[in-house]
């Protein structure tokens, strides 16, 4: 899962300080593959993450630490999750050095991957800590998604139903847990796209492939404020109960159907009457 380059990041309440990072030197992992660079990691521990790092980027390490923990309560506390033992975070010292990582691909239009078979994720620094704190929280919920749906026995095989995910919900969701630093920005989107009849209907956001570039933001934006009325009509927990179903049933429909009594194009259909509801007075 990848979250897309915007530039921003979101502003959050600062949890309680963590313990002092541990720090020791690593190699051999999250080389490029074109030997472009030769990154010589170290590794920093925290209470859950084992955080990869470049010895230009020690300075940040307390302030990413504090942003992984709370990303961590913040997600696993959302999601009644607990995950086990640390999580791998690799922290790039820019983006270029990003997308000559062989852990998961990236290019100059990602701010963030994580990889689904051994729960790795990784982010480039850019300079902007706001950036940096939403993309981690994005990434990390990826992980808690893939915990959710691929963790324990026959990970491999698990990993085959990937493709009965709805990317809505995914990237949907990510957004979802990492806030919106700008909430105008989605206004003008959802409002833009309500009231030109634009919207694109959520069954055609299983996937992004077929969108144009200019289409992107808008599919991140319309998951998340999906999942925000799915958790404002049918309550908090329906948020959970529609990732966590998919563990057994592989439609979304039949999904849907179990937590909220309506299939996804009536949902579609009301979440669609809602924001007309919303904007129309407005224009």
């Amino acid at each position: 899962m990848a979250h897309p380059w915007s530039g921003r990041a979101a502003p959050y309440i600062l949890l309680a300080a963590l313990l002092a990072p541990r720090t020791v030197e690593a190699y051999g992992f999250g080389r490029n593959q074109v030997n472009t660079d030769n990154f010589k990691w170290r590794v920093a521990e925290t209470r859950h993450f084992r955080i990869h790092y470049v010895k230009a980027n020690e300075v940040l390490i307390p302030r990413v630490s504090r942003y992984l923990e709370q990303a961590y309560e913040k997600t696993t506390g959302d999601l009644r999750v607990t995950i086990p033992g640390k999580s791998d975070f690799f922290l790039y010292p820019s983006h270029n050095a990003f997308e000559q990582s062989n852990i998961a691909p990236g290019d100059e239009g990602t701010g963030g991957v994580t990889e689904g078979f051994k729960f790795r994720f990784i982010v480039p620094v850019t300079g902007s800590d706001r950036f940096l704190e939403k993309v981690i929280t994005h990434e990390f919920t990826h992980v808690v998604e893939f915990h959710v749906l691929y963790g324990g026995f026959w990970r491999t095989v698990r990993l085959f139903k990937s493709v009965f995910y709805p990317l809505w919900m995914m990237e949907g969701l990510a957004e979802y847990e990492a806030g919106d630093e700008d909430p105008a920005t989605e206004e003008m989107i959802l409002r833009d796209a309500t009231l030109s009849d634009r919207l694109i209907p959520l069954d055609h956001l299983h996937n992004f492939g077929h969108l144009q570039s200019h289409q992107i933001t808008q599919a991140y934006k319309q998951g998340e404020h999906a999942l925000r009325f799915l958790a404002d009509e049918y309550g908090e927990d329906a948020v959970r109960e529609f990732l966590f179903d998919f563990r057994e049933k592989f439609d979304v429909n039949a999904v849907l159907q179990s937590v909220i009594g309506r299939d996804v194009f009536q949902f579609d259909a009301r979440w669609r009457e809602h924001l007309h509801e919303r904007y129309g007075p407005q224009a």
